[in-house]
């Protein structure tokens, strides 16, 4: 039954078009609405978190981005015989937004779903919030040691958030959004104040020999 679900959501299939091999489509999609329904799915999530942070696992220099995920072709709809001349009420049309916390090796801790027109920064409480990896003793872990984030999320309110919590936050500089969070260096950075924006310097993503510093760069290296 997973191997079913898993074929169909990696090949983007018709669920009619499962392979004989997994039995009747109708079968495997209506289990996975079921599981879906009464909360499986999320007991199944958990418990691999849990797992994962028993077995000391868990990297907690957590990721916290988003994603657009656009519906189906075949749940569109068919096109209207008078098509609208006014723009849509929902601007990202028939879109989801998936804002995701990923722990070390991209595995996922917390999920806040809204609509695709939505900005990252005002949901970025609301995804952290949801961060509840239970433990087999004492009570299930909510904050992470550092969170890591693009300049979408540099606002000051978030700002402020993560310093009321304690949770030292890592932020691209200008130019490396586009990178990987793995080639960041994810230690502990002293607040180095620029002269011309008053912030602290983040570290660039590394490029040389293991083992060397990382390289800083401030406002009179970066011109």
């Amino acid at each position: 039954m997973i191997d079913a679900i898993a074929f169909t959501f990696q090949t983007g299939k018709p669920w009619m078009h499962l392979p004989e091999k997994y039995g009747n489509w109708r079968g495997v999609y209506d289990r996975l609405r079921m599981w879906a329904i009464d909360g499986t799915w999320e007991r199944v999530f958990t418990a691999l978190m849990a797992q994962a942070y028993a077995d000391e696992d868990l990297n907690w220099a957590v990721s916290v981005d988003s994603t657009i995920v656009r519906v189906h072709q075949h749940a569109a709809g068919a096109r209207p015989a008078n098509p609208p001349t006014t723009p849509s009420a929902a601007p990202g049309g028939l879109t989801t937004k998936i804002h995701l916390a990923a722990a070390g090796r991209c595995r996922p801790l917390a999920f806040h779903f809204t609509a695709g027109q939505a900005r990252d920064a005002p949901a970025f409480t609301a995804v952290v919030a949801r961060l509840r990896v239970p433990h087999r003793r004492g009570r299930p872990r909510t904050r992470p040691d550092k969170v890591l984030t693009d300049k979408a999320y540099s606002s000051r309110a978030i700002r402020d958030h993560l310093r009321r919590h304690g949770i030292q936050t890592v932020r691209s500089v200008s130019g490396t959004a586009s990178r990987p969070f793995q080639n960041w260096a994810l230690v502990p950075q002293p607040s180095v104040a620029r002269p011309s924006q008053g912030g602290p310097v983040h570290t660039m993503p590394s490029s040389h020999p293991r083992g060397a510093s990382p390289v800083r760069r401030s406002s009179a290296s970066a011109g």
